[in-house]
């Protein structure tokens, strides 16, 4: 009898040694997770401090009125409370526009410099007319138009013109990429890829330019239709940037087949 209650006391004096061994570990990992976590936000902290500082003093000395706007433009990406950024755009009226577009940009500063386009009245989506490629099932045969290459420029040369109202315009990717910033360059035509990066399509009449269209994802499958709604003299397409970095690089080629009225 005696002997049994000794081996149970001892079993329990186990189990107890076992749970305060295993709760010491769980304290020892918390511990260090949580130093590791806080060591990392002052570093991240650091960094922006110090990037926030270098962009800030960019734009002060920039060369040109582009340079200052991306220079601040990537001040408000990690900075959006930033105000010597907001009260530069401020000056220019163009505060709201700006925070708007960097919305997308998501804290990273490859997004930087970005003032997405917003389609004006001159064009609108539409249907392909029949006999035109791009059904919407599975992957679209190839466009029966006119390849063009596009470099990361907005507006950089006219591709189509002069073109009457009515006139139908087949967007079909085909393959290629672009990046406003060293690094990886990316197709337009993915899901992921954010707005500022897709194609910008403008055009121009008498003067003046208007945007008609920002192309969508999946032109590839289901090329996209454009009608335009006025006359005009020319057609551009570019990167979705009002400002273009230096450091822009890549193309892409889109096949664009022209539906008269």
């Amino acid at each position: 009898m005696r002997c049994t209650i000794l081996i149970a006391l001892l079993f329990l004096a186990g189990v107890a040694g076992a749970s305060d061994a295993s709760d010491k570990e769980v304290l020892r990992y918390n511990d260090a997770a949580t130093k590791l976590r806080r060591a990392y936000d002052d570093s991240v902290a650091k960094e922006k401090a110090r990037t926030v500082a270098s962009l800030s003093a960019l734009a002060k000395r920039a060369a040109t009125p582009a340079a200052a706007a991306l220079a601040w433009q990537g001040v408000l990406v990690l900075d959006k409370a930033n105000v010597e950024a907001r009260r530069y755009f401020q000056a220019q009226g163009t505060l709201d526009a700006v925070l708007a577009g960097l919305d997308s940009a998501d804290g990273d500063l490859a997004g930087a410099g970005v003032v997405s386009a917003t389609p004006g009245d001159g064009g609108v989506p539409a249907e392909p007319k029949a006999g035109a490629a791009g059904a919407p099932a599975g992957d679209a045969p190839p466009l029966a138009g006119e390849q063009f290459t596009i470099a990361p420029e907005p507006n950089a040369k006219g591709v189509l013109g002069p073109l009457a109202a009515g006139t139908t315009l087949v967007f079909q990717y085909v393959d290629g990429g672009w990046s406003p910033v060293k690094g990886k360059a990316r197709s337009p035509d993915l899901s992921e890829t954010p707005t500022p990066l897709r194609v910008r399509v403008t055009g121009s009449l008498g003067g003046t330019e208007s945007i008609l269209a920002v192309l969508p994802a999946g032109t590839a499958q289901v090329p996209y239709a454009l009608r335009l709604k006025t006359a005009c003299e020319r057609i551009y397409l570019g990167i979705n940037l009002d400002v273009v970095p230096g450091d822009a690089h890549g193309e892409i080629h889109y096949r664009i087949q022209v539906q008269n009225p």
